[in-house]
């Protein structure tokens, strides 16, 4: 076991100089982190699990496994926990460190999640639920039209990219929305990669960065490069693009073409030359992605959700958002998706000073990693955790001093914690419902039969 330091928290045992490079996966991080927690997050005799150090060439970095350690770190003691940590790669290189998931605490933060608030809080979001209707029809026709077993995967993130497209940028032809949709995508991958853990050398040594890119050894630049370049057109491609529409409408004198959206307003304010990521799309593509595997491999769970739904409004009737109180169950299916595989499993924080968290130090500038993955798979929170059970939160206990309860609502740290929460929780969630409960009302969800081919001998 490695303290790193007299005072820090327990960890695994590193080399010198490199750390626990050699030791952190590429992959499904969080189970491994996971597994670390249950070995080294036991700290003063307690029997919570809920903290451990790693360091990685020179930086210091800790896991949260429970809810009751997020609590305290990234919501009791947000004005230390609420940085970001130094991503070279992401950030200076391919240049989203202006972005509103990497960019610093500070003013400059505050304003945009306060801009974003404005069009994406609770009281807002149920303006956009004709457009989260429309746009869900539009996803079950395109299923229907296939006459036939189908990957869902492409039609779910067409859906979600459409509708944050109208509701960022406005309305686009076909072409320009599969354009911006397939930017984002790529973006998000390539971002993954650029945030890995010890995959880039230059997060640990920023002055790497001024290496040309034909230098031995700096191939990093040159993918680099060709992120940026696409960094580059996901945020302003659809920007300019409003623009286009807001000047042609203004030089006719006539209506404009580009229709009333977060972006427009902001151009139209002079407030931000702004523009709306698509994480949310992301996330939200995730959850459905595994709506229908769990649909398809558990339909006992399908067929009390489409029951509930006929016993409602009728046998082939299309539920909208009016129906939403009266779906409990659906509501359940919606709290297990979001429990059993977080769409962020890992999200990161960093800290702004040095602190003492159950007497072990906490460096300034620590990277702090809250594994969401962790905090819903915890036995004690979550009986039988591998287990795809929306009735567990029928059982749901009150929580205590001690731990947060039995089977308590996922959705409270499914989307974070503290001052850096999704701002689009709200959406994401309106999106989700209205295409699970439009999918279940129009489809048998199955496994695809694969025939055998026939062989003539």
């Amino acid at each position: 076991m490695n303290t790193g330091g007299v005072n820090l928290p327990p960890g695994p045992r590193g080399l010198p100089f490199l750390g626990n490079v050699h030791q952190v996966p590429k992959t499904n991080m969080w189970t491994t982190f996971s597994d670390w927690a249950s070995i080294y997050g036991n700290i003063i005799s307690l029997p919570v699990r809920d903290i451990f150090y790693f360091r990685i060439i020179g930086r210091h970095f800790i896991v949260l496994s429970t809810a009751e350690a997020a609590n305290e770190l990234l919501v009791k003691r947000s004005s230390i926990y609420s940085d970001r940590p130094r991503f070279v790669m992401a950030g200076r290189l391919i240049g989203r460190e202006t972005s509103l998931i990497f960019s610093s605490y500070g003013p400059r933060l505050r304003q945009c999640r306060r801009m974003l608030h404005s069009a994406l809080n609770p009281q807002v979001c149920y303006t956009y639920n004709a457009l989260l209707t429309n746009e869900a029809q539009l996803f079950v026709d395109s299923l229907v039209a296939c006459q036939g077993p189908v990957d869902p995967s492409t039609y779910i993130r067409r859906f979600a990219g459409r509708t944050l497209i109208h509701i960022a940028y406005g309305s686009f032809t076909d072409a320009e929305g599969e354009l911006l949709i397939n930017l984002a995508h790529e973006l998000a991958l390539l971002t993954d990669q650029a945030v890995e853990p010890g995959r880039w050398l230059v997060d640990s040594f920023p002055f790497l960065r001024h290496i040309p890119s034909w230098f031995p050894g700096a191939s990093f630049q040159k993918w680099a490069q060709y992120a940026r370049v696409r960094n580059t057109a996901t945020l302003h491609l659809p920007v300019q693009l409003v623009k286009k529409k807001m000047v042609r409408s203004f030089e006719n004198q006539v209506a404009g073409t580009a229709t009333t959206s977060f972006t427009s307003k902001l151009i139209s304010d002079m407030t931000v030359d702004g523009h709306l990521l698509l994480p949310v799309s992301m996330q939200t593509a995730a959850v459905l992605e595994l709506f229908f595997l769990m649909m398809a491999l558990h339909p006992d769970i399908q067929h009390k959700a489409q029951s509930e739904i006929d016993s409602l409004i009728g046998p082939g009737l299309s539920p909208g958002f009016e129906h939403r109180s009266a779906l409990p169950y659906v509501e359940l299916i919606i709290k297990e998706l979001y429990r059993y595989h977080p769409v962020a499993p890992l999200v990161p924080h960093a800290t702004t000073q040095a602190d003492v968290y159950r007497g072990r130090h906490i460096p300034r500038g620590t990277g702090v990693f809250v594994n969401i993955w962790s905090i819903c798979h915890e036995t004690r929170v979550y009986p039988h955790p591998e287990r795809f059970w929306p009735e567990r939160y029928l059982e749901a206990s009150k929580s205590s001093s001690s731990y947060p309860g039995t089977n308590p609502d996922p959705a409270q740290w499914a989307f974070g914690f503290g001052r850096r929460i999704c701002p689009g929780q709200c959406l994401a969630d309106s999106m989700v419902y209205i295409c699970i409960v439009k999918t279940l009302a129009a489809f048998q969800i199955g496994k695809a039969t694969i025939r055998k081919p026939l062989v003539v001998v």
